[in-house]
């Protein structure tokens, strides 16, 4: 190999000259790479649809008896919570269906009369698709069917027999705690006083809850599901 400077040289002026060049082509084709991987991943946002879900109890409304009797797991009954749906997305989307279903999961448990059906809040059923536009929401009253024991149900069947309209459920849950229990069969502390005015309470340890989960699926086949207990 030549020695001579010059030599040595042309070769590094060579080696730079090549790796500028494979710069110049390897630069802008990375970068218009990363640009595109960009682009797409703000077009899936935009077309990405969104669903904010919110199951709540709101210990208020009628209280309605069925004919469900489940051997040891009790009779349904079916009380009404509220369930808000937003579109939190970029875009129109439409909920095509939901589903019920009660346990420490989605899906670990459905009955006869879980589902007592999805009312607007002036007591008409909800037809679907329901259609979101970007940024809409939207608030439903939802039959839920849980299950309560024999002696709450009781109660509840005489008072429909003496009641001429339906259950209202602060009614129903002072006869219970009159009984020393609450709608769900759990031990109350009730206590009256002068004037009408009374005190029912629920020891931590005496709360037997139930928790549901609804799943909502979107005309898109996206699925997006919420949970709560009382």
């Amino acid at each position: 190999m030549s020695n001579n400077p010059q030599d040595r040289f042309a070769r590094i002026m060579a080696v730079i000259s090549l790796v500028v060049a494979i710069a110049a082509i390897a630069i802008p084709h990375m970068q218009q790479k990363a640009a595109l991987k960009l682009q797409k991943e703000q077009f899936e946002k935009l077309q990405r649809e969104e669903l904010s879900i919110k199951l709540e109890p709101i210990g208020r409304g009628l209280v309605r008896m069925t004919n469900h009797d489940l051997g040891p797991w009790g009779n349904v009954v079916q009380i009404p919570w509220e369930l808000t749906v937003s579109n939190t997305g970029n875009r129109q989307l439409s909920i095509a269906s939901y589903q019920l279903t009660r346990g420490e999961w989605p899906g670990a448990t459905s009955y006869s009369g879980i589902d007592g059906g999805l009312l607007t809040f002036d007591d008409q059923p909800v037809d679907f698709p329901v259609t979101l536009e970007p940024g809409e929401m939207q608030r439903f009253i939802i039959f839920i069917g849980i299950t309560v024991p024999d002696q709450v149900f009781s109660v509840l069947n005489r008072m429909s027999e003496s009641e001429s309209d339906e259950l209202d459920r602060k009614k129903v849950s002072v006869a219970l705690a009159k009984e020393g229990v609450d709608l769900y069969g759990n031990k109350v502390d009730y206590r009256e006083f002068e004037g009408g005015a009374y005190i029912l309470s629920v020891e931590g340890q005496n709360q037997d809850d139930q928790r549901f989960w609804i799943m909502v699926n979107t005309g898109r086949d996206n699925q997006f599901s919420d949970s709560a207990v009382e």
